[in-house]
């Protein structure tokens, strides 16, 4: 299932919008120099006021646009892994941490930035201002109960496992547990294993 099938209708355009618009930026980035937010909306195709009200600053859309390109899709993610929910959770976890081991400034600058948006919008962006690729991922990982869990459970375990997931959980437990990298990586991978049990377990 391609992320773009998780979505529907409204959402759906979004999520291709904001792809096409980083996809252009990371063209543009190729050839080298720093593009402006108008060159960006040209190479996308699209006006200078969408460009705004996804990035309504040319750092964000910079900084988010490599590690997008870094990051694959969710079936790709969930290729080769194990066909037990627990194994596919697990895998999409373990994804997320191990690129931003190996990313660890870029994801660092990038959610400083965000945060530094988040203030410059009083609190209220116009729109996320995040891509959601970890909800998507655990929302096709976890596809198989939906209709087992009902869509509100099935919704709250995507949730609460992406609060284990990536460079929030990352500067958690580096930073505030003060724990190994690989420490990190095994009480993530505990924590998605035990809460996927003990939800489907009910």
């Amino acid at each position: 299932m391609s992320n773009k099938k998780i979505h529907g209708g409204r959402e759906n355009q979004k999520w291709r919008t904001r792809k096409e618009i980083l996809r252009a930026a990371q063209r543009l980035l190729s050839h080298g120099g720093v593009p402006t937010l108008e060159e960006v909306a040209e190479e996308a195709r699209v006006s200078r006021a969408t460009i705004y009200r996804y990035f309504s600053n040319i750092n964000l859309l910079l900084l988010e646009a490599p590690l997008d390109a870094l990051t694959v899709e969710a079936d790709d993610i969930l290729a080769d892994a194990p066909p037990t929910l627990c194994g596919k959770v697990e895998t999409v976890q373990a994804y997320f941490h191990d690129l931003v081991a190996n990313n660890e400034v870029f994801f660092r600058n990038y959610l400083r930035a965000t945060l530094e948006q988040w203030m410059a919008d009083g609190g209220a962006p116009r729109e996320s201002l995040r891509q959601a690729r970890r909800v998507m991922a655990y929302q096709e990982a976890l596809a198989p109960v939906q209709k087992q869990l009902g869509r509100a459970d099935y919704l709250r375990l995507v949730h609460a496992l992406s609060v284990f997931t990536s460079i929030e959980a990352f500067v958690v437990l580096r930073d505030v547990c003060g724990l190994t990298e690989k420490e990190a990586r095994d009480t993530g991978q505990w924590a998605v294993r035990h809460l996927t049990e003990s939800v489907l377990a009910k």
